[in-house]
């Protein structure tokens, strides 16, 4: 297995004196900044965008490392992303800060507890993410994405763990995920990101396939071959829900349910 150290030198890494630049590699790109001030819940909305794809790639990275060191680390980081993104787009904003500070109290090899602080601090207010707040809720994405990356790259570097290279990869997209949203908390910095939980057809994914391959099996075992592909890390969440919801369409025997399973 490998171990995830956390390495001194990430507090010193990058300078908190100006905006961090974005990184590559990153799915969905922002459209350019606009100069205009968000609403509130633009940037909560935005916010939680950018929380959910993170949280997405992180715990893709986790399910093709189970059963190794730092892995649950991983797991309790991207599920607590996923659920504070549900909770910002669901104008339950003031759940994230309880949701960060469980895992935050919760991990001990991956991260550090203060790499979350700024964005707790900046939750625990009466207002979500008050000006005053924005530069430490920075601080804390930038923390975050250095993390991500100093994984990736241990991962990728540690030949007894076979799907480094994908994992690798996955762990690199969050890290440019959160790099690139501290922006949001820049001013003038504002973007709106693509929504990740809507999947666009022709994704060049095999979930059609999947489906299509699969028409001469029942629903439930479309489903348990589904499940066994994301533990595999073959599927995303992402693509998981968009195969149940496939399935209950096709399931209620219209014509536009079996047409919608076919395409």
């Amino acid at each position: 297995g490998v171990a995830f150290l956390h390495p001194a030198w990430r507090s010193s890494s990058r300078s908190f004196a100006a905006p961090s630049p974005s990184k590559s590699g990153a799915s969905g790109s922002p459209a350019d900044a606009v100069a205009e001030e968000p609403s509130e819940s633009q940037l909560l909305q935005a916010l939680g965008f950018e929380f959910w794809a993170a949280s997405e790639a992180i715990l893709d990275a986790s399910a093709l490392l189970i059963g190794e060191s730092g892995q649950s680390d991983l797991g309790t980081c991207g599920l607590g992303l996923h659920n504070s993104a549900e909770a910002l787009l669901s104008g339950d904003w003031e759940e994230v800060c309880g949701e960060l500070e469980c895992v935050a109290a919760s991990i001990d090899t991956f991260f550090q507890e203060e790499d979350f602080a700024g964005l707790v601090d900046a939750f625990s207010y009466d207002e979500p993410l008050p000006k005053s707040q924005w530069f430490r809720a920075r601080e804390s994405m930038w923390s975050l994405s250095a993390a991500l990356g100093a994984a990736s790259r241990r991962i990728k570097a540690n030949p007894s763990i076979p799907e480094r290279e994908e994992a690798s990869k996955f762990l690199t997209k969050a890290d440019a995920i959160l790099d690139r949203a501290s922006q949001l908390l820049e001013p003038g910095g504002f973007y709106m990101p693509a929504d990740p939980r809507i999947i666009e057809p022709n994704l060049g994914n095999d979930y059609e396939d999947f489906l299509r391959n699969g028409l001469g099996n029942s629903e439930a075992d479309l489903r348990r071959e589904a499940r066994a592909a994301l533990e595999r890390g073959g599927f995303s969440l992402k693509g998981l829900e968009w195969i149940d919801q496939t399935l209950a369409a096709a399931s209620e025997g219209s014509e536009e349910g079996r047409e919608k399973r076919r395409r």
